[in-house]
């Protein structure tokens, strides 16, 4: 199996999203070491989409596991946030 971890932006580990739905992370960003994480996925929609790229802290962190040669992932944004991100080539986001 796959261990995962989800990690919050907001600061709080409850989080709702747009349809409503409360989920309850892990962690929330800056209290987790993720020297070892091998693989991002950034969940899609909107506001959401927005917020993620709008986290200073994520895009650090995505920024830097991007250089160290760490693998990332969007789901169902077109890449908004991985794409727009420097130092991230545009010819390595898919988009669909």
């Amino acid at each position: 199996g796959v261990e995962i971890h989800m990690v919050s932006i907001t600061g709080e580990t409850k989080v709702t999203g747009s349809h409503g739905i409360e989920i309850k992370c892990d962690t929330c960003i800056g209290q987790e070491n993720f020297s070892e994480t091998e693989l991002f996925v950034l969940p899609g929609g909107m506001p959401g989409t927005k917020n993620l790229g709008a986290c200073k802290a994520l895009t650090e962190l995505l920024t830097a596991s991007f250089e160290a040669g760490k693998k990332l992932a969007a789901i169902c944004v077109k890449s908004k946030v991985l794409y727009g991100m420097q130092p991230i080539p545009q010819n390595r986001c898919a988009r669909n």
